[in-house]
């Protein structure tokens, strides 16, 4: 498995260490890319003239430390004949500092998580794509806020981890 992106901590960020600077009380430990499959065109085969896009969100408390990790799911399914298809999971993984909290571990993975896992997702499709005979897809504008409006409709629990996986 490749090592996680790292982000530096709140005692290493020199911005958080300036006297008055708002801690949001969460910090962004690291992002991984947990599936990527891609399957280009076929030779000879042409672009389909609009691509299907779906975004889904997985969320999983986590307990010690405290903080949650976001999974952001893109998914390109194949359009009728073309063989190209995509589908990619990358999760964020965040921690709760030990500061007063502007929003709750639960507000802050329901659509803050997502967010800020948003533009991983993006540039990985985007970087990968790049060097497929299809050509670079970039994905439209994603509202976070409507997406999980339309979530919550068929909303499950959120799970909880005892632990956080060894990484």
């Amino acid at each position: 498995m490749p090592e996680p992106i790292k982000t530096p901590s709140s005692e290493e960020d020199p911005v958080a260490q300036q006297p008055g600077a708002k801690r949001p009380g969460f910090h962004f430990n690291s992002v991984v890319v947990d599936k990527l499959t891609l399957v280009d065109l076929q030779a000879g085969q042409t672009r389909p003239p609009a691509l299907q896009f779906s975004f889904k969100f997985r969320r999983r408390m986590l307990q010690d430390p405290p903080g949650v990790e976001v999974t952001v799911l893109v998914s390109i399914p194949p359009q009728e004949g073309s063989s190209f298809s995509l589908e990619a999971e990358i999760t964020g993984q965040f921690e709760r500092l030990d500061a007063p909290q502007v929003i709750s571990l639960e507000d802050f993975a329901k659509t803050n998580g997502p967010a800020l896992v948003m533009p991983y997702a993006r540039e990985l499709v985007t970087d990968v794509t790049a060097r497929t005979r299809h050509g670079v897809i970039i994905f439209p504008p994603v509202n976070i806020v409507q997406l999980v409006m339309d979530e919550e409709k068929t909303a499950e629990p959120i799970p909880t981890a005892e632990h956080r996986s060894a990484q």
